[in-house]
């Protein structure tokens, strides 16, 4: 330290110079030194994150565009949606009617009976088959229908109404039809105004129509799960199957067929396609509409 200092023990003005110079270079490769160091983190940190959102779009793509396995569909089908064999096209699909029809098969029925009289005094016929069991005809319906004393089927409207709305996209400024509801089963649900429930009807009949269906091909699609559905209906002939088509190409099949195990090897000959679209919210998978392709 001598040569920093002047002859009396007191630091020369070039001496306090020199040391504000040295002091002033110290802070400024301190500044230095802890900007590089954090630019360096801070790269390091946007890499990563760069890194995790790459990973995660791959990821969410992975998840979001894939195909399903049929099976895999229908179970989607029979928990949020429906999986008969009468789906015969989209019009009837989008209407009101069937998705009620859908949300009353997915609704807990209830604990409550009521007498034919109680539910439906306004729609009844005066003659009667037995004690129990009443035949009615429906205001604007060609059929009458057999309504029975205690039922043990109906179904709140309000948690009919409730369901509708879990099932079905963009449905909150539509609700349950309240009506007459059926589609093309021997048993119909009828609305009751009187007690707020629909109730389980009869035709009296059978169903002899019978089909082959079954999904053609399934995928998950930017956050759409897309299902084409097809089916053909017919009736025994003669030894056989007859599946009628628009196009003249039936499908003949012999009648001791099993017709539930025949769609994997006629799906490809059957003309009417109805795809099906389903929004995924929440996990959840929610009918949105059906498409004639």
């Amino acid at each position: 330290m001598g040569v920093l200092k002047n002859d009396v023990g007191r630091p020369s003005n070039k001496t306090i110079k020199t040391r504000r110079l040295l002091t002033l270079l110290v802070i400024v490769l301190a500044f230095a030194a802890g900007f590089f160091i954090s630019y360096i983190l801070a790269t390091k940190f946007d890499n990563n994150i760069v890194k995790t959102k790459t990973n995660k779009s791959k990821n969410k793509e992975k998840i979001v565009n894939k195909e399903i396995s049929a099976d895999e569909a229908k179970k989607i089908m029979e928990d949020r949606f429906i999986y008969y064999g009468f789906i015969d096209s989209a019009e009837v699909v989008n209407s009101n009617n069937y998705k009620t029809f859908v949300a009353i098969n997915h609704t807990k029925k209830s604990e409550s009976t009521y007498k034919c009289n109680d539910l439906f005094d306004s729609l009844y016929k005066s003659d009667y088959l037995n004690e129990e069991d009443w035949i009615m005809k429906i205001k604007d319906d060609e059929y009458e229908y057999i309504c029975t004393d205690n039922t043990e089927y109906t179904y709140n409207y309000k948690s009919v109404n409730n369901k509708y709305h879990d099932l079905f996209y963009n449905s909150k400024n539509e609700n349950a039809l309240k009506g007459y509801v059926g589609q093309g089963f021997p048993s119909y649900y009828v609305y009751s105004k009187n007690k707020d429930v629909y109730a389980l009807v009869d035709t009296g009949g059978h169903l002899g129509i019978k089909s082959i269906f079954g999904i053609k091909k399934a995928e998950i699609k930017n956050n759409e799960l897309i299902i084409d559905y097809a089916a053909v209906y017919g009736e025994f002939e003669d030894g056989e199957f007859v599946g009628k088509q628009e196009s003249g190409k039936d499908i003949r099949i012999p009648a001791d067929s099993d017709l539930s195990e025949a769609f994997d090897k006629y799906k490809d000959e059957i003309d009417a396609t109805i795809r099906l679209r389903f929004k995924i919210v929440n996990g959840k998978y929610m009918f949105d509409k059906a498409e004639d392709i």
